[in-house]
């Protein structure tokens, strides 16, 4: 019946697979790790140059960064 939902992936996703702390994302993309979080949470918006290194920093598209980060209803 219910026919294997993909789990859309976050941020956090992307993070831990690469076995990167919050500190350490926030210090490559070169913002404070509370900012990050915020990112990551959902809480905080992202303009394109943050989501351009997010999608360096993960070795995915910068699509794939802004579906992540959407807002949340």
């Amino acid at each position: 019946m219910n026919s294997q939902l993909r789990k859309k992936s976050t941020l956090k996703d992307y993070r831990v697979q690469k076995g990167l702390t919050q500190q350490m994302v926030a210090n490559i993309v070169g913002i404070s790790t509370s900012h990050y979080s915020n990112i990551e949470n959902n809480n905080r918006g992202i303009n394109y140059k943050i989501a351009k290194r997010l999608a360096a920093c993960y070795s995915i598209s910068i699509e794939n960064i802004f579906r992540c980060s959407e807002t949340k209803n």
